[in-house]
């Protein structure tokens, strides 16, 4: 099942249930596993939820029927000769089972969310991946030191917003071959919660980057941007260290 909320289409900054207001606070990535750790846990607390109701219920059903709010029966029901006289119908203990079935359900829909966000995150890595050839796979392009001509800033303004990358002429390199490379990686990178020992010289694997792949003068540019400081600067970080000597 495809989340119902998914946004983007590349790169993807997931967000985590947030209590049980219902509203999602992104307090970090999520990758394939903190997904299906998340749904573990949410499964944990529903099923606490539902021994607290089946607590609940239980207490309710012992009670004898003149206890609660039947005027003839309290009428005729005496104690040593002395009548019992009608006693209170407290809700308590039917709210109690209501709010905890309540929460179980919301619960349950929370970890089905977060299932449903891992099988889209490995469907996304492994359509990505199809056709690149597994050395490929196994590195980023731009491991190939040797076959990156120059580096520059990319600016809007003032602001650093990441990195221009151009590649000289190599046989076999095209824009559509390198468009692919990267959709597999960013897309491997999404399911790992970008964590960032994974392909740590790549620019275009950090949380939030946008790539785009031009071709000028029969070589390659790969323009990488975010919209977010901390992400521009590590993604222009990165790329200016392909230039160092190994």
């Amino acid at each position: 099942m495809r989340p119902s909320f998914l946004p983007l289409p590349v790169v993807l900054i997931l967000s985590a249930c947030g209590g049980d207001s219902g509203q999602r606070v992104p307090p970090r990535t999520y990758g394939v596993t903190d997904h299906l750790v998340e749904a573990e846990e949410h499964d944990e607390e529903a099923r606490r939820h539902e021994a607290k109701a089946d607590e609940a219920e239980a207490r309710g059903a012992s009670r004898t029927p003149q206890a609660c709010g039947d005027t003839v029966l309290a009428d005729q029901s005496t104690a040593g000769g002395e009548r019992l006289g009608i006693q209170p119908c407290w809700t308590a203990e039917s709210a109690a089972v209501e709010r905890h079935r309540a929460a179980a359900e919301r619960l349950r829909k929370h970890a089905a969310e977060h299932r449903a966000w891992a099988r889209y995150l490995l469907e996304a890595e492994q359509a990505s991946c199809r056709g690149l050839d597994p050395a490929e796979i196994d590195h980023s392009p731009f491991a190939h030191h040797e076959d990156i001509a120059a580096v520059t800033a990319e600016l809007d303004s003032d602001r650093l917003r990441g990195a221009r990358i151009r590649f000289a002429a190599v046989p076999g390199l095209t824009a559509d071959w390198m468009r692919g490379a990267v959709a597999c990686h960013q897309a491997r990178a999404a399911a790992l919660g970008y964590d960032p020992q994974y392909l740590a010289d790549d620019p275009t694997t950090v949380a939030g980057a946008a790539v785009e792949v031009l071709e000028h003068d029969g070589a390659l540019v790969v323009v990488v941007r975010a919209p977010e400081d901390a992400a521009a600067l590590v993604i222009y970080a990165r790329a200016e260290a392909l230039l160092a000597p190994e």
